[in-house]
């Protein structure tokens, strides 16, 4: 380019540019309130020369002041966002009235992202930064690296508090909730189950006294809750809103069996859908001892297959059929009791146990058949491992 001086420090080449020389400046108004200059090494445009204007920066027409309430701020325009200005002391607004992004490009593995920095702290004192090299969003606070979130993964970086002012704090996962370690609930905090908290699992660490209300775990006081007390750091479960049982399984083959189940209007059920339930230590029973109503069986060809404790006996061919003889009993197992009755009085239905010796017969006192011919009529068993061994009987016709 061939320039001619104008004036000192401006250089022109006609129709093609005007040239000014290190710190000669551009000044921009009436007040001179723009000045724009370069020191031969860095460009300025200093936009408070004289007062207190902003930079708009527009990308279409009918664009509105760029301070309009918000004071000196650089606002890039691209269409009216409707009834809405900047917040005060907003150094940058970006304005579109619609769909618009603030776009980074950079190559495949390099970083980046928006970076924060303080007099005390530094340049990097805190950070949203994207990691080009593993795909990963990275969160800085306060000079530590708190968060790394990459596909298939949300990495807190240190023990971490999450919280709610108020309401609930919702997790919903497509199908569960896994958890790799622990899940751990301090103390006298409830695991609550249920739409509307119907079962809590709560570990109190104090002591908690017979038929003690806990507020949404114990529901009732006095004669309205029934429990015994507790010693401190114990877990409590309970059914809190509805008139609900608590059921425990376990799973065998394809199977679910039931090992536990509570019924608050009925009693409590152990092993129902067990083989057997063993208790290896002694039992102390505070209040009556009931093995249930007794089961029906029907002799057939002088044997029955016990289900239970407690059966009455059928003679063959249906009540009132004549007198008969019982054998042998299967489905037996050492350490078993057994006691069997008769469901009716009188001669058509009366029932011999016979003495005897083998596989689920019976071995009988003084070896002496038992007739049972009265609805008393009772006759007790403990099963030895082979056969079934008489522990008493009473006669009552």
């Amino acid at each position: 380019m061939s320039y001619e001086t104008l004036v000192h420090g401006v250089n022109i080449d006609p129709g093609v540019a005007i040239q000014l020389d290190d710190n000669i400046a551009l000044f921009l108004g009436t007040d001179l309130d723009v000045k724009f200059y370069s020191d031969g090494t860095d460009l300025f445009l200093d936009l408070q020369n004289v007062g207190s204007g902003g930079w708009m920066i527009a990308g279409a027409g009918s664009f509105p002041s760029p301070d309009a309430g918000v004071g000196s701020a650089v606002h890039i325009w691209h269409g009216t966002a409707g009834s809405v200005g900047g917040s005060s002391g907003s150094s940058l607004i970006i304005e579109h009235s619609t769909t618009h992004v603030i776009n980074m490009l950079g190559p495949d593995a390099a970083n980046m992202g928006i970076r924060i920095g303080s007099p005390t702290d530094g340049n990097d004192r805190a950070h949203i930064m994207y990691l080009g090299g593993s795909d990963a969003w990275r969160f800085r606070i306060d000079q530590t690296n708190r968060l790394l979130w990459s596909p298939g993964a949300f990495a807190l970086q240190e023990a971490t508090i999450i919280s709610t002012s108020t309401g609930e704090l919702t997790i919903s996962g497509n199908d569960r909730t896994a958890f790799t370690t622990k899940l751990l609930m301090r103390d006298n905090v409830s695991l609550v189950l249920g739409t509307t908290s119907d079962a809590v699992l709560r570990l109190k660490s104090l002591t908690l006294a017979a038929d003690e209300e806990l507020v949404g775990v114990i529901v009732g006081t006095g004669s309205g809750s029934n429990h015994q007390g507790t010693a401190a750091n114990s877990l409590v479960i309970s059914n809190v809103t509805a008139d609900g049982d608590i059921m425990m399984l376990v799973q065998t083959g394809g199977d679910s069996l039931e090992a536990f189940f509570a019924d608050a209007d009925v009693g409590l059920t152990l092993g129902h859908g067990l083989p057997a339930v063993t208790v290896p230590v002694p039992i102390s029973l505070t209040g009556v001892m009931n093995i249930g109503a007794a089961g029906t069986l029907t002799i057939s060809s002088g044997a029955v297959a016990i289900t239970g404790p407690r059966h009455t006996l059928v003679v063959e061919g249906g009540a009132g059929s004549g007198a008969d003889i019982l054998a042998t009993a299967t489905g037996g197992v050492d350490g078993d009791l057994l006691i069997l009755e008769i469901t009716t009085t009188g001669a058509s239905d009366e029932v011999t146990v016979q003495n005897g010796t083998g596989s689920d017969t019976f071995i009988l006192a003084g070896g002496l058949d038992f007739v049972m011919d009265n609805v008393d009529d009772i006759i007790e068993f403990l099963h030895n491992g082979t056969e079934w061994v008489e522990r008493s009987r009473s006669s009552n016709s």
